[in-house]
């Protein structure tokens, strides 16, 4: 964003830089001049010679006339697309900002339902852990039980991480860390 405005606001300088182009160029003048003794003449002649002159001037070159205002034209569409690029940066961060907000209210719910999927295989190791002790289910099936259960704390941890991950992203993108 603010490299988008920096462009926007050298562009504008362009142009301002620009304008005065088109335009004559006047000069005020005034002088008070003394001169001393007149020593290119033999003999040297002593006077003094004081006067003053005031005057104004104006120029206007007249390949101004195309070329002045080819490049006023050239800033003004330059500063249009500097202006054009910075409302697209913020179109993009704008749009990013709010698909990591999406994304961050996914995986918060990601990890609600991780949460009652380790709830869920805490309660199934429990009960196949109750059955083997009594002999009624077998080692395999205790083997699957403690599987789902590690399965199911991985995925909840890695949810939790991914969750971090995208807040942390969004604090990024806002520029508020």
């Amino acid at each position: 964003m603010k490299k988008s405005e920096v462009g926007v606001r050298m562009s504008e300088q362009t142009v301002r830089m620009k304008r005065p182009e088109l335009l004559p160029k006047v000069a005020v003048v005034a002088e008070n001049h003394f001169d001393g003794p007149i020593t290119t003449e033999v003999p040297v002649i002593d006077k003094n010679i004081n006067f003053w002159f005031a005057g104004v001037g104006v120029s206007y070159p007249l390949s101004s006339l195309w070329k002045g205002r080819k490049d006023v034209r050239k800033a003004a569409a330059e500063l249009r697309m500097s202006k054009e690029r910075h409302v697209v940066a913020e179109e993009n961060i704008g749009n990013a900002i709010n698909a990591s907000y999406t994304t961050l209210l996914t995986s918060r719910k990601e990890v609600e339902t991780r949460q009652k999927n380790v709830q869920l295989a805490d309660e199934n190791y429990s009960v196949t852990n109750n059955r083997y002790r009594n002999g009624l289910c077998l080692l395999t099936e205790m083997l699957d039980a403690s599987t789902t259960k590690l399965e199911a704390d991985m995925a909840l941890v890695n949810s939790r991480i991914d969750m971090l991950y995208y807040f942390y992203k969004l604090k990024y993108l806002t520029s508020t860390f």
